[in-house]
């Protein structure tokens, strides 16, 4: 059995190339938006966000902090049930979840058969 010619058939290394390169991808982008966003906050705090992938996960670390910052209303101090509304600063949430189905479309629909091409290409020149 020829092991080089039959791992030349298989599209897993495609795949898994192309779900490396979409995570990357994805993940320098949401470290752009987000570092956009918050800015405008000056507290050393919120310098803790890292963006890991590992071939086939993408992780987000980041401190509790930046929880706190998109929630839409706190409670007074003392009450239980009266709130006051806070300015909303949608720099988690809708980054993160937007993201997450941008990921989802471009690991299903993504991997087309031009996307597959180069990717076989670039692996056949690669010198072993």
């Amino acid at each position: 059995m020829d092991l080089l010619a039959d791992r030349k058939a298989d599209d897993s290394p495609i795949f898994r190339a192309h779900m490396e390169r979409t995570l990357k991808e994805h993940a320098r982008k949401m470290d752009e938006k987000q570092s956009a966003g918050y800015s405008v906050f000056k507290d050393p705090s919120f310098s803790g966000r890292s963006y890991s992938t590992d071939g086939d996960s993408l992780t987000y670390t980041q401190s509790a902090l930046y929880r706190f910052v998109d929630m839409k209303k706190l409670r007074y101090p003392g009450t239980q049930t009266q709130y006051k509304r806070k300015k909303v600063y949608d720099f988690h949430n809708r980054i993160i979840m937007g993201h997450y189905n941008g990921i989802m479309k471009d690991l299903i629909y993504g991997a087309a058969a031009e996307v597959e091409a180069d990717l076989r290409s670039k692996i056949d020149n690669t010198n072993i």
